[in-house]
């Protein structure tokens, strides 16, 4: 397992990756949020495999829990918020750029955009 980077709303870990995906564990931590972003390059899925949160996609905003997947088109806005006692999500990313750099970043409650 790869290490772990920290961010203000917890932490994500590369657990592996291949041709045209990737695969991370994240954890936002009660009341974190990540940035309201957009990918150009790639879709989401979203696993919730422990605790709970909110997450938006689009215009929609709906409260998530373990067990619960959720799906972010490409260029689709979207957002995970952390609920009580934070929520850790598996992530796999699909698409032609899988790096760091297709973030388009519209909102950040921590100074990032």
């Amino acid at each position: 397992m790869r290490s772990m980077e920290e961010r203000p709303w917890g932490f994500f870990r590369v657990l592996g990756s291949g041709e045209g995906f990737v695969v991370k564990e994240l954890f936002v931590k009660e009341g974190g949020m990540t940035s309201l972003q957009l990918h150009r390059h790639r879709e989401e899925y979203w696993v919730v495999v422990r605790g709970e949160g909110e997450v938006v996609v689009g215009e929609s905003v709906k409260k998530v829990k373990e067990g619960d997947v959720v799906f972010v088109p490409r260029g689709v806005k979207h957002r995970i918020v952390g609920g009580k006692g934070g929520v850790t999500i598996v992530e796999v990313w699909k698409g032609d750029v899988l790096d760091e750099n297709d973030i388009e970043r519209l909102e950040d409650a921590y100074g990032r955009v």
